[in-house]
């Protein structure tokens, strides 16, 4: 009797569950749904802006700006201004950069690059390669470095890491930005941590923002501003370079050693610019020979008369 009493508080005390599980089946907890990606925000959220120089536009979030800033020397091989567009609260969240120079970041050498994200962009018209536009958003890693998650436009298969990895775009031209990731995950001893943070910006509504504005980018080059400078010797027009870099070329290319100066010649000065001069048999370069000049491989375009004062 009392060992019956036994067994019967034992199982009492017990489930029965535990010893008969078949008698008991158990349904499987729900999977977690996947998440889902933020939309844009609605059209009458938004607002054109429009470059410096006139020939590129491009949308922005009504409470976000943008700010036309001054080339820093080495980031524009051309000295044209970076266009930064912050947030509401004022953090830098992109930015547009025509004819990017050498002081532009590369990748550390030893460093991982994973894609997070890619976007196909719409096809914009005159833009080199825009068919292959996509917006792509890259987690840079390193064991003696920070992470950086990095997103933006890039095209023709160019990645956006270093002044190699600008999209091809009607030139060089870099449009991107950077995650501010928080300060206690963005060392080099937490990557899992960079990863996560990373992958889970992808469904926020800022990210949902920042593709939309990549996407929106237009090309309008009859819209160039033009703008008329004066040199030493010669009166000349620019569209998108400066006027101190067209002197600097004018320099250049007056006392080019590659030129035959007895017959006039076609020679490209920096790799960049390509200059004729019409010198009619002088011996040197002076500043009286008249000529042209022009930007060969993008959208920056110049046109130079120099003239006997």
């Amino acid at each position: 009797m009392a060992g019956a009493l036994a067994a019967a508080l034992f199982l009492s005390s017990c489930s029965l569950q535990q010893f008969f599980p078949k008698a008991f089946p158990t349904e499987a907890p729900p999977p977690e749904p996947a998440p889902v990606r933020a939309s844009p925000a609605a059209d009458s959220e938004w607002k054109t802006v429009i470059t410096d120089s006139g020939d590129m536009a491009f949308r922005i979030r009504s409470d976000w700006t943008m700010e036309v800033v001054p080339s820093e020397p080495g980031f524009s091989a051309t000295g044209s201004p970076a266009h930064e567009v912050r947030n509401a609260e004022g953090r830098l969240i992109a930015t547009l950069q025509q004819n990017p120079g050498d002081d532009l970041p590369e990748a550390l050498p030893g460093a991982a690059i994973q894609r997070i994200d890619s976007v196909p962009t719409p096809d914009v018209p005159l833009l080199v390669d825009s068919d292959k536009a996509q917006v792509v958003f890259d987690l840079t890693t390193h064991p003696n470095a920070k992470s950086h998650p990095i997103y933006g436009l890039t095209a023709g298969g160019k990645g956006l890491h270093g002044n190699k990895g600008y999209p091809l775009l009607a030139g060089p031209l870099q449009f991107q930005g950077e995650l501010a990731l928080d300060k206690s995950i963005r060392s080099a001893a937490h990557p899992e941590e960079a990863l996560e943070a990373a992958k889970a910006y992808v469904y926020t509504q800022e990210y949902a923002d920042l593709v939309a504005m990549f996407q929106s980018l237009e090309y309008h080059p009859k819209e160039a501003k033009k703008t008329t400078c004066e040199g030493a010797s010669f009166v000349f027009t620019t569209k998108n370079i400066d006027c101190d870099t067209v002197v600097q070329v004018y320099q250049l290319a007056r006392w080019n050693r590659a030129w035959d100066s007895r017959k006039g010649a076609t020679v490209r000065v920096a790799d960049d610019y390509k200059c004729t001069l019409d010198i009619l048999g002088a011996k040197n370069l002076d500043p009286g020979v008249d000529g042209t000049c022009k930007y060969s491989p993008g959208y920056g375009s110049f046109s130079v008369k120099w003239r006997q004062q």
